[in-house]
Parts: structure tokens; C-alpha cells; sequence
């Protein structure tokens, strides 16, 4: 029979309940979904730019 003690429970407990604290922080496809909207938003600044540059050389 295997006896343990209630730190070493409690320990375990709060260790796994950080874990999955940290896991839903960091979820792997917020994190793509961000870097996505983050390309996405530099690709449309870049369009504009390169729109007013074409319109200034257009005259």
C-alpha cells in the first residue's frame, strides 16, 4: 500500500493547476491566430503604401 502525504498531494495539485494556467494563457491557436491578424494587418499598411505611392506617380 502506497501512502502519500497531503504536501506531496497538494504540491502535485497546485503544480498541475499552474500548468494548465500556463497552457490556456499561451494556446497554441490563439498564438497563430495573432501572428495571422499581425500579417494580415502589416500586408494592408504595406498595399496602402505602395497605393499612394502609385497615385503620386501617376501625375
Amino acid at each position: 500500500m502506497i501512502v502519500c502525504s497531503p504536501v506531496l498531494l497538494w504540491e502535485q495539485y497546485s503544480g498541475i493547476k499552474t500548468f494548465i494556467k500556463r497552457i490556456s494563457r499561451y494556446r497554441t491557436d490563439d498564438f497563430i491566430l495573432s501572428k495571422k491578424t499581425a500579417k494580415e494587418r502589416l500586408n494592408m499598411q504595406l498595399l496602402r503604401s505602395n497605393n499612394w505611392e502609385n497615385y503620386y506617380t501617376s501625375f
